[in-house]
């Protein structure tokens, strides 16, 4: 279903914690989505995918475009404390935040080097506007939730 050439996807929670199993809870805390409206960048790898797949009803997901992990980053982004976020540049041989972006997208350097700098995740707000459909719903059928390929851009560009 994900392309294989995407080195990363952008996953983002679109449900709360109430009525959910402790091993859907649990796998949620794995992909650092702690609450509702947070997302994060996860390797595009079966066993990761699978993850996505068991907890598939409470978030949505797909390929991120460059603009927007660039706007993520620079909007939503939460640096570490006590990070040089310059030196780790240099440590992974880029020399800016858009340098890096391209390079995780390519498959050069995996989305977690970005951990080293920032928080792994981006607390978002609810989509401007609300949810065009229901959250109840998956993608493919008209809902929100489950898979939807280049599409999560334009849902996170309202989240921002």
């Amino acid at each position: 279903m994900s392309n294989s050439n995407v080195s990363c996807l952008l996953v983002v929670r679109l449900r709360g914690p109430s009525g959910l199993s402790t091993v859907i809870n649990d796998t949620l805390r794995m992909l650092n989505l702690k609450r509702s409206c947070w997302a994060t960048l996860v390797p595009n790898e079966p066993s990761v995918v699978g993850m996505l797949r068991k907890v598939e009803k409470c978030i949505t997901w797909g390929e991120p475009d460059e603009q927007l992990l660039i706007q993520l980053l620079n909007k939503r982004g939460e640096k570490l404390q006590d990070v040089n976020a310059e030196e780790v540049l240099k440590e992974l041989g880029v020399s800016s935040v858009e340098e890096l972006v391209k390079k995780i997208l390519r498959g050069e350097i995996e989305a977690t080097a970005l951990w080293k700098v920032y928080k792994p995740y981006f607390r978002l707000h609810p989509p401007r506007y609300g949810f065009r459909k229901s959250t109840k719903r998956p993608f493919k059928e008209g809902g929100e939730y489950g898979y939807r390929g280049q599409d999560v851009s334009e849902l996170v560009r309202r989240m921002i």
